[in-house]
C-alpha cells in the first residue's frame, strides 16, 4: 500500500515516475526578504529526493510557481495555501500564499509565526502541494493536514511520494552496494564511470544479503544480516536515512536472492534453511519483516551455482520473469538430475517448472533482459571452457546462445542497465593478485558479449547489484 497520497498532476511529462525537468519560481513584492532562506531550503529539500529541479526567476511573468503573502483567514488558523491550474495530469501554473495575519518574524536562524509555526515547514508543505502531493495523515509527514509541532523535515512518506511522481533524484540513483568488513558504500554509474559514496559503518560480522525496493518506494535499498546478533537491518542505498532493524533470523538460514516474487511492488528476500524450507521475508506496511513459507526442497537443489558449496555466484540470485507470466521467479539447479527449474510463487505456494538440463561444470550467474526481447534471460558460465551462454525460455523450454568468454578471475555481482542505454548488462568484478580490482559491464550486442570498464574496486569489497 502506498504510504502517501498524490493529487494526480505533475510538472514535466504527465507519466508518473518520470522527471519533472526544471520548474521556475518567483516571489512578488509582498514577500519579505527574510523569507528567502526558508523558501530556498524548501525547494532544495524536495529536489534532493525527487528527480525535479527548481530555479528562481526575477518576475512572476517568467515563473511556474508564484510565491506571495496575502490575507487568508486571520491569525492562528490556515498558515498557507497552494492553488494550481492544470490540464489532465500536467500542471500549468501554481501559487503559494502565506497568510499575512500570522505575524511572521525572524527568531535566530528560523522564521516563525506569532503562534510559533515554522515558515520552512509551511513552505515545504505548500510546495509539496504545488508539485503534486496531497494531504496524508496515516503517519507523520510534512504533508499531514495539520502542522506537526515537532517538525523535523521531510519524512519517508514525503520522500516516497515525491519519488513516485518524479522518480528518485539523479544524484541518488544507486546501482550497487559494497561492504568491506568495516563500512558500506554505494556506487552510481554515470557517463561510463562509477562514483562511490560512504553509507555507514558495519563490521565484519555483517553481510549484504539483498538489494532492491523492499520498502515500496522507487529508490534502492539494501538488507544486511549480522552473524552475531542475527539482526536484519534495512538501509537506503543512497544513505539519506539511517539503517533500522526489520527482523532477525538464525544461522540455519541461507539468503538466496531478492526480487518481487509476490507481485506486490516490493522486493522480497528468498531464504532457505538447513531443513530445506523455502520462505520469503517481506517488509510489511508496519516496517518489519513478515515471513511466509512457500515450499520445501531437498539438499540436492542449489541456487545461483552448480557446485557443492551452495554459495551464490551473485548475492541477488538469479531471478526474473523468465516464463513470461508477469511474475518474478527464481532459478534452481539440481546436482542429482541436472535440471534447471524456474520457481514462481502462485497464491503463496512455490510452483516448479523444469526448463532444461546442464552439467555440473556450468554455474548460474545473473539475470536480466540481455538480448533486448523484453523478456528476462539469465547467464550461465562453464567453469572448464570459461564460455558464457545466455539462456532464454520459450514455451517452457530453455534455449542456449554462446555469447563470449571470461576468465575465472571475474566475479558476477548483479545485473542492470548501468549505462542507461535501455539494455541490461551484467556487472563483473575482477580481483587482481595485488589486491586491486576493477568493474566491467558485460552487454550482449548483436549476439556477442561486449565488455566496458566502468570503475575500480579493490579485493576487500563484496558487492551486490
Amino acid at each position: 500500500m502506498a504510504d502517501y497520497l498524490l493529487e494526480g498532476q505533475k510538472w514535466g511529462l504527465p507519466t508518473f515516475g518520470t522527471p519533472g525537468s526544471t520548474v521556475t519560481w518567483a516571489v512578488d513584492a509582498s514577500v519579505p526578504a527574510f523569507f528567502a532562506a526558508s523558501l530556498n531550503t524548501a525547494f532544495d529539500d524536495w529536489a534532493a529526493y525527487g528527480n525535479i529541479s527548481f530555479r528562481q526567476v526575477g518576475s512572476l511573468a517568467e515563473s511556474d510557481i508564484d510565491i506571495r503573502v496575502a490575507a487568508i483567514d486571520g491569525p492562528n488558523n490556515v498558515l498557507g495555501r497552494a492553488d494550481y491550474s492544470y490540464i489532465g495530469a500536467s500542471f500549468l501554473s501554481a501559487t503559494v500564499t502565506f497568510d499575512s495575519a500570522e505575524g511572521w518574524h525572524t527568531a535566530g536562524n528560523a522564521v516563525l509565526s506569532d503562534s510559533g509555526a515554522s515558515l520552512l515547514a509551511v513552505a515545504l508543505h505548500e510546495v509539496g502541494h504545488a508539485i503534486g502531493l496531497d494531504h496524508y495523515d496515516e503517519r507523520l509527514a510534512i504533508m499531514n493536514t495539520l502542522l506537526e509541532p515537532d517538525f523535523a523535515g521531510l519524512t519517508l512518506s514525503d520522500i516516497f511520494g515525491i519519488e513516485a511522481i518524479y522518480g528518485p533524484s539523479e544524484a541518488r540513483i544507486v546501482d550497487l552496494v559494497m561492504h568491506n568488513g568495516a563500512s558500506i558504500a554505494a556506487g552510481t554509474v554515470a557517463s561510463g564511470s562509477t562514483s562511490y559514496k560512504g553509507v555507514g559503518g558495519f563490521g565484519a560480522e555483517w553481510d549484504l544479503i539483498g538489494f532492491g525496493q523492499f520498502d515500496g518506494g522507487p529508490a534502492s535499498e539494501f538488507l544486511i544480516h549480522s552473524a552475531g546478533s542475527h539482526e536484519i537491518r534495512l538501509g537506503r542505498a543512497d544513505g539519506q536515512t539511517a539503517t533500522h532493524v526489520v527482523g532477525a533470523v538464525g544461522a540455519e538460514w541461507l539468503f538466496q536472492g531478492s526480487a518481487d516474487y509476490t507481485g506486490d511492488g516490493r522486493a522480497d528476500l528468498l531464504m532457505r534453511n538447513s531443513a530445506g524450507t523455502l520462505s520469503l521475508a517481506s517488509v510489511s506496511d508496519a516496517g518489519g519483516l513478515q515471513y511466509s513459507q512457500i515450499g520445501s526442497i531437498g539438499s540436492e537443489w542449489l541456487f545461483g551455482r552448480t557446485d557443492a558449496s551452495g554459495e551464490l555466484a551473485n548475492r541477488n540470485g538469479v531471478s526474473g520473469d523468465f516464463l513470461g507470466t508477469g511474475r518474478d521467479g527464481f532459478v534452481m539447479y539440481s546436482l542429482g538430475s541436472h535440471d534447471m527449474t524456474v520457481v514462481e510463487v502462485v497464491e503463496g505456494r512455490a510452483v516448479y517448472t523444469a526448463i532444461g538440463q546442464v552439467g555440473t561444470e556450468w554455474k548460474l550467474l545473473a539475470s536480466g533482459d540481455f538480448v533486448g526481447d523484453s523478456r528476462d534471460d539469465f547467464l550461465i558460465y562453464n567453469t572448464g571452457s570459461h564460455t558464457i551462454q545466455a539462456v532464454s525460455v520459450t514455451n517452457g523450454t530453455a534455449a542456449y546462445t554462446t555469447i563470449g568468454a571470461v576468465g575465472p578471475e571475474w566475479e558476477f555481482v548483479g545485473a542492470g542497465d548501468f549505462d542507461g542505454d535501455g539494455r541490461d548488462g551484467a556487472l563483473m568484478h575482477r580481483v587482481a593478485a595485488d589486491g586491486g580490482g576493477w568493474l566491467q559491464e558485460l552487454e550482449v550486442v548483436d549476439g556477442h558479449a561486449t565488455y566496458t570498464t566502468i570503475g575500480a574496486v579493490g579485493s576487500e569489497w563484496d558487492l551486490i547489484a
